[in-house]
């Protein structure tokens, strides 16, 4: 079975899009949907995937310093490797793919997972950023090309499918087997409050003996304008370059 994890803190995060796209690609007896949703108990977002007779669930991030109940912070800060994790632990697929809010699937997007699942191959899938993105029934209608939002690993890329660089693992589409993201112990949450959790993640698989491979049909559409909706959760690299957060985290 596949788990594709959803991950959202947004107000309106577009969950439909996401629900009826999965919902012409994907088998329902081989798939399971987890959302991870900041505002759930608000809001039950898993029942737009059960409408459509996905097994779905919905759950908060598990406690963390940063965000939340928890948080030890006088705000909320950004916190992406503990909800990765958080949706690692409810998974009970041996396949977990990710999918960021705002987005609709491409129509390939799902066969592309499976693919990779087959494989048990770390998938890196693409995107493209757009403006004034209009989706009907889980399929993009119209869009305007948003420059500045082009995926520019695919300048670089070859064929439907390639080995590719570890720091190509980007956390708006991108899929592993469980057990290898068990073995790496998850998302580094060290990141939280910062960022890079993603790229980092993708250099952890590859030392541990992961290749990573560029699926080029695994793509999301994302609207640009939505990101800007909402207060967006703080994110601060402390220190002074080199002697800031991200340059440890990188030597360690």
């Amino acid at each position: 079975m596949i788990t594709i994890a959803y991950m959202t803190n947004r107000r309106n995060p577009r969950f439909e899009w996401f629900a009826d796209s999965l919902a012409s690609q994907a088998p329902r007896e081989d798939v399971e949907v987890v959302v991870i949703d900041f505002h759930h108990g608000e809001r039950d977002l898993p029942e737009a995937c059960r409408h459509h007779g996905f097994r779905a669930k919905g759950s908060k991030p598990k406690p963390t310093v940063w965000q939340g109940e928890g948080r030890l912070t006088n705000r909320n800060f950004f916190a992406a490797a503990n909800a990765r994790n958080t949706a690692i632990c409810l998974a009970r697929g041996d396949y977990i793919a990710f999918v960021d809010d705002v987005s609709v699937l491409a129509p390939e997007w799902f066969q592309n997972v499976q693919a990779a699942a087959m494989s048990s191959r770390v998938a890196c899938g693409t995107y493209q950023k757009v403006k004034k993105l209009e989706v009907s029934n889980g399929r993009v209608v119209r869009f305007e090309r948003y420059f500045e939002g082009e995926d520019a690993r695919l300048l670089r890329a070859s064929g439907d499918c390639m080995q590719c660089p570890a720091d190509w693992f980007f956390g708006c589409s991108c899929g592993a087997p469980i057990q290898a993201m068990l073995h790496i112990n998850g998302y580094p949450e060290m990141c939280d409050g910062m960022g890079y959790e993603d790229s980092e993640t993708g250099k952890t698989l590859r030392r541990a003996g992961y290749p990573l491979f560029f699926y080029r049909g695994m793509k999301t559409f994302e609207s640009e304008e939505a990101h800007h909706e909402d207060q967006p959760f703080d994110r601060q690299d402390y220190g002074v370059s080199p002697n800031d957060k991200s340059h440890a985290l990188l030597r360690n």
